[in-house]
């Protein structure tokens, strides 16, 4: 298993996303799985990990015979891979307030 590096915390929006999802979690508002070690392992935050869950279980339900702790595995160990796949799919990781709502064609 692959452990994150102790400074990890010391990016500034790695560490607010650990404590946003540690507070997530003691508030039940988060799950708490293998998937949340990618907060300081590849930097991602609770939104990016929660679209990956969503992901690998869309994925188990078409037939990918992998399970969820393999997946979270994976991922973990090949973090590297994990960190610049969310990245250059920022328009699938976007915050809702972020994202321009294009006008109606009247």
């Amino acid at each position: 298993m692959q452990l994150p590096q102790a400074a990890a915390l010391d990016d500034d929006s790695t560490r607010r996303a650990f404590v946003e999802l540690l507070e997530s979690l003691l508030r039940d508002e988060a799950e708490n799985d293998g998937f949340n070690r990618l907060v300081l392992l590849a930097g991602l935050d609770g939104r990016q990990i929660g679209i990956l869950r969503a992901y690998s279980r869309y994925l188990r339900q078409a037939g990918l015979p992998f399970s969820q702790a393999y997946v979270q595995r994976c991922l973990a160990t090949h973090f590297q891979i994990t960190r610049a796949w969310s990245s250059s799919s920022k328009p699938f990781f976007l915050r809702p307030q972020t994202m321009r709502v294009p006008e109606p064609l009247r």
